[in-house]
């Protein structure tokens, strides 16, 4: 094959591209001659160690303890008894008991009977039940109560031979019944209508200023408006209205009109002949 032919800049980038592979393979040998030699710093430190554990081990080792024997599988629980060995007890105890009897005092046995707390002796219980017999037989004599005749309850009835021997008193005459009377109808009572001077008399007094509109509303004898009344009122006011202003006194005006006629009834509203409403006596 023919040889290709590369331009100078061409080149100088082979050249360049070669030179940084170099430098990168100088980088990485270096890398690892420190990684080899880190190794080997360890491979020296690891023999070390094997060593000194193969010194350890090496030292007296201590008997390993004998397994302990098995239990034969059965039954759970205390285990049987040896029969050989029991049988010799039994012949020894036997032969001991033989040789060196004990005299042993024979249990009182109990009489069969019944059961329970003993019988008494019949000869001790017998002197004492005399005593009791003899204090027995000689019991007070009660008297008997007198029992009271089966009769009536309370005071007892009085003895007919006393009662006669007192004064004998002389029965009450009975009173006549009276005789009935014929119903009497009474009359309906005429009502009375209550004049504005009696009502204004009862419950408590009526002030200066209850006087003034109520003698306004009478001297006029006619329905009044609320107009026509605060012109006779600031006309007859007079000294009642010293230091006051036209609000205050139609204020007090409308606060008497309230008491007069819902409270005390003296006045009442009603209309007037051009269809307004005004105040007028009730």
């Amino acid at each position: 094959m023919s040889k290709v032919k590369l331009t100078e800049i061409q080149l100088l980038e082979l050249i360049a591209t070669y030179e940084s592979s170099i430098s990168k393979l100088k980088y990485q040998l270096s890398d690892f001659e420190s990684t080899l030699k880190t190794l080997k710093a360890d491979l020296k430190l690891a023999k070390a160690a094997a060593k000194a554990n193969k010194k350890k081990t090496a030292s007296p080792v201590k008997k390993a303890a004998a397994p302990a024997a098995k239990k034969p599988a059965g039954r759970r629980g205390r285990p049987r008894k040896n029969p050989v060995a029991e049988a010799t007890k039994k012949v020894v105890t036997k032969v001991a008991t033989k040789a060196t009897p004990k005299a042993e005092t024979p249990a009182e046995k109990k009489p069969a009977g019944r059961r329970g707390r003993p019988r008494k002796n019949p000869v001790t219980a017998a002197a004492p039940a005399k005593k009791t017999e003899t204090k027995a037989a000689a019991p007070k004599a009660k008297t008997p109560a007198a029992k009271k005749p089966a009769g009536r309850r309370g005071r007892p009835r009085k003895n007919p031979v006393t009662a006669t021997n007192g004064a004998a008193k002389p029965k009450a005459p009975a009173k006549q019944a009276p005789a009935a009377k014929a119903p009497v109808k009474k009359a309906p009572a005429k009502k009375v209508v209550a004049s504005a001077a009696t009502k204004s008399e009862k419950g408590y007094k009526l002030s200066d200023w209850d006087n003034l509109v109520l003698t306004s509303v009478q001297s006029a004898n006619r329905v009044l408006t609320r107009s026509e009344l605060d012109a006779l009122v600031d006309k007859k006011a007079g000294t009642l209205k010293k230091g006051m202003e036209a609000k205050q006194i139609n204020a007090k005006v409308s606060n008497v009109l309230h008491k007069l006629t819902n409270k005390r009834g003296i006045l009442k509203k009603d209309k007037t002949p051009e269809n307004k409403t005004g105040y007028t006596l009730a």
